[in-house]
């Protein structure tokens, strides 16, 4: 496994994913729903209505209030953990690329969500949607995922509206959304995020940039060239101006994090010098997404 360490495998071996709302399953899994059913762990009680299965009566308060009280027990449910990937040029610049550090993340994720019996699909996108990952399940098919993220590459252009968009309508069941990208998209990300408030996920950003994204670098004349259209521009890079590039990246990730707000998503800025277990262990963590 390229991607990820047997060491890092064995520390996050015993996490897992923490979802915020219940989703209804189809089938018996890890993730509990509050789905009433015929599980093992008790839930609560309601009164008894012509129709109901008299399997599940109590008749040991019937005794005692000489009512009709059914037992509702918690149902355990399958949850679909889906990874858009932005896989855009810009995704490959960077020192660690952004593309990579995003690859290493998403099969860490991946490897905890097929250890807790969850379904994982993997979908990359640029300009449109790419081939995908189609949902797997259980912890034999992490080989599976990491060869499939490691056949990822940064090319194309930014077309996050539509391809967003067109990933929403091909989901299936309810689940966890993890959108990794640096969002860079000159048409904003606030409509192209809005289709995932349709259904019933929940949704996490992780906004990936790269030192290089927050800092540009050393004072002198520099053209800089826009690696998805080709635009370029000249600058003189002086102290003042940094400062004032490093206000705008700022006031850029505050942008993203009201959009993600706003639609109640999780939201977690992340620089892709980033330690992958610091990631895992302590800011997902911290954030309640794993325990």
């Amino acid at each position: 496994m390229k991607l990820l360490s047997p060491e890092l495998m064995r520390k996050i071996d015993t996490l897992e994913l923490v979802s915020k709302r219940p989703f209804a399953g189809r089938i018996r899994g890890e993730h509990r729903s509050v789905r009433k059913g015929h599980s093992l762990e008790f839930a609560d009680y309601r009164h008894y209505i012509q129709g109901d299965d008299v399997r599940h009566i109590d008749w040991k308060i019937f005794a005692r209030l000489d009512r009709l009280f059914l037992k509702l027990f918690m149902e355990e449910e399958d949850l679909f953990v889906y990874f858009l990937v932005d896989s855009s040029h810009s995704m490959g610049m960077g020192e660690p690329p952004k593309l990579e550090y995003v690859k290493r993340a998403a099969a860490a994720l991946a490897y905890i969500a097929l250890a807790g019996t969850h379904r994982v699909s993997i979908q990359p996108y640029a300009a449109d949607l790419l081939e995908p990952l189609n949902p797997v399940r259980g912890k034999g098919q992490f080989a599976l995922v990491s060869n499939f993220l490691e056949t990822i590459e940064a090319a194309g252009t930014t077309a996050s509206r539509g391809a967003i968009a067109r990933f929403r309508q091909g989901l299936h069941g309810n689940g966890i959304v993890f959108v990794l990208s640096d969002l860079f998209d000159r048409a904003g990300m606030e409509d192209a995020l809005k289709p995932l408030l349709a259904g019933r996920f929940e949704v996490i950003v992780l906004h990936v940039l790269s030192p290089e994204d927050e800092d540009p670098g050393s004072d002198g004349d520099w053209q800089l060239v826009d690696v998805e259209d080709g635009d370029k521009v000249s600058i003189s890079m002086s102290d003042r101006l940094r400062e004032g590039y490093q206000t705008v990246v700022r006031q850029f990730r505050s942008e993203q994090q009201k959009v993600c707000e706003k639609f109640g998503f999780d939201y977690l800025p992340v620089r892709s010098d980033l330690s992958l277990e610091s990631l895992l262990m302590q800011s997902l963590r911290a954030r309640g997404v794993l325990r």
